[in-house]
C-alpha cells in the first residue's frame, strides 16, 4: 500500500518539482539491495532513484565499479567480457553508460574547480577502424599533468596510405581547423584568460592563441626527435620542455588499448573512442597522478 505521507521531490517523468508518495520497496535483482519506490501525485507514475539515470535498467551493475580500472589498464573489451563472464556488447554498453555518468559528474564539478593557469596543448594521431581513416586527438594538459580537455578531428591520410584510403573509403575531409577553434572555445571556460600556453611550433597555433586567448603568454618550443620504443611520444636529445604533455600522451598510448597502433584492437567508431578516453581521463586525474 502506498504511504499517505507526501514528500517534496522531482518526478523524472514530469521533469518539475512535485509531491510524491512512497510506494513500497523492491529488491534489485543484480545486487540484492532494497530500493525505495515512489509514485508521483501528478502523473501517477512510479519510479525509483535510478530512473532516468545512466544506470537505469542496467543488469550488470557490478561492471560499473571495475570497467573504469580495466579499460584504463590496457585491456580490450573482449578480455574484460571474458574475465567477468559477460558478453562483449554488455561491456560496450556499460562503458557507454559509465562515460555518460562521468560527463555529468565532470560538468557539475567544473563549476567548483579553479581555472588552470598553465596549460600545454598538442595533438596526437590515431585511426578509426583502418589506418587510412586518420583522427587527430587534441589534448590540453595542466602543468600538474591533469588532463583538462580532449577532442577529436578527422583528417585525410597522405602518401601511399592516402591513395589507398581514397580508393577504398572515398575522400576524407580535413576537419582539424574547425575542431581546433571549437576546442579553444571550450578551453575558455576551463583556463584563465591570462594563462600560460605552451605548444610546439605548429604554424596554426599562434593564430588560435591570439584569437581566443589574446592576453595569454604563448611559449613555442621546437619539437624534438621522437625516441624509439616509447610509442613515438617521448623525445630524445636532452631536456624536453614539452615533457609534461608528451609523457601524458605516452601514458595514453600505453594504458588505452585502442591507441596502441594495432588494427586488431582499434576503435570502430568515434563515439566509442570518446567514451573510452572519458573513462581514462577520469581515472588518470583521480588515481594515476596526485593532484591536491
Amino acid at each position: 500500500m502506498p504511504s499517505t505521507r507526501a514528500i517534496q521531490a522531482e518526478c523524472p517523468f514530469c521533469d518539475r518539482p512535485t509531491r510524491v508518495h512512497r510506494f513500497g520497496r523492491f529488491n534489485r535483482a543484480n545486487d540484492g539491495s532494497v530500493q525505495q519506490r515512489y509514485r508521483c501525485t501528478r502523473c501517477r507514475r512510479t519510479y525509483s532513484r535510478s530512473t532516468g539515470t545512466p544506470i537505469w535498467r542496467m543488469r550488470r551493475l557490478d561492471l560499473c565499479s571495475v570497467v573504469v580500472h580495466e579499460v584504463s589498464s590496457a585491456k580490450t573489451q573482449r578480455r574484460i567480457a571474458l574475465q567477468y563472464q559477460a558478453s562483449r556488447n554488455t561491456v560496450a554498453r556499460v562503458i557507454r553508460r559509465v562515460a555518460e555518468f562521468i560527463r555529468i559528474v565532470e560538468l557539475s564539478e567544473r563549476q567548483m574547480r579553479a581555472p588552470e593557469v598553465s596549460v600545454y596543448f598538442d595533438e596526437m594521431e590515431t585511426f578509426i577502424h583502418a589506418r587510412a581513416n586518420r583522427v587527430s586527438i587534441m589534448l590540453a594538459v595542466s602543468d600538474r599533468r591533469r588532463i583538462v580537455a580532449f577532442d577529436f578531428a578527422e583528417f585525410p591520410a597522405v602518401g601511399k596510405l592516402g591513395r589507398k584510403g581514397r580508393k577504398k573509403y572515398g575522400p576524407r575531409p580535413d576537419r582539424r581547423p574547425a575542431e581546433r577553434c571549437n576546442f579553444f572555445v571550450r578551453l575558455q571556460g576551463l583556463v584563465e584568460p591570462t594563462c600560460i600556453l605552451k605548444t610546439d611550433e605548429h604554424r596554426a597555433y599562434p593564430k588560435l592563441v591570439k584569437a581566443y586567448f589574446p592576453h595569454a603568454e604563448h611559449f613555442r618550443f621546437k619539437a624534438m626527435r621522437p625516441r624509439y620504443g616509447d610509442y613515438g611520444e617521448l623525445r630524445q636529445g636532452g631536456f624536453d620542455p614539452l615533457f609534461t604533455i608528451n609523457h601524458t600522451a605516452a601514458m595514453l598510448r600505453d594504458n588505452v588499448k585502442s591507441l596502441s597502433r594495432k588494427t586488431w584492437c582499434t576503435a570502430k567508431k568515434m563515439g566509442g573512442l570518446r567514451d573510452v578516453l572519458t573513462l581514462y581521463a577520469y581515472y588518470h586525474n583521480r588515481y594515476l597522478i596526485r593532484v591536491s
